[in-house]
């Protein structure tokens, strides 16, 4: 059983990965539609919520080195899951929106 501090800590690097990968995909939604000004600032909200993630993902880490917690448990593997494959998709975002950019400016002779 994990203590209730650790599991709050875990549940929150999921809720904020979860929340960040809503942000990435809305701003490809927003990205089709050449609105990069929307794009910039959904990516910025990601990446507040990413942030969010790894400083509690780094306070699990400290405390394991420290020797505190020397369980793995399925949640944490889940949260880890989640929190990476929400920072690949805020990069791959990223790259697609640029390449948006790019075929607008060719559209628009720019």
């Amino acid at each position: 059983m994990i203590d209730s501090e650790y599991e709050k800590m875990i549940v929150e690097i999921i809720s904020s990965s979860g929340t960040a990968r809503s942000h990435v995909f809305e701003a490809l939604q927003e990205a089709k539609k050449y609105n990069f000004e929307k794009v910039d600032e959904l990516l910025d909200m990601a990446d507040s919520e990413l942030n969010i993630a790894h400083r509690f993902q780094t306070d699990i880490i400290r405390q394991e080195i420290m020797g505190n917690n020397d369980s793995v448990s399925m949640l944490m593997v889940h949260a880890q899951d989640h929190l990476m494959t929400s920072m690949l998709a805020r990069d791959l975002a990223e790259d697609i929106a640029n390449l948006y950019r790019e075929i607008y400016a060719l559209k628009n002779n720019e």
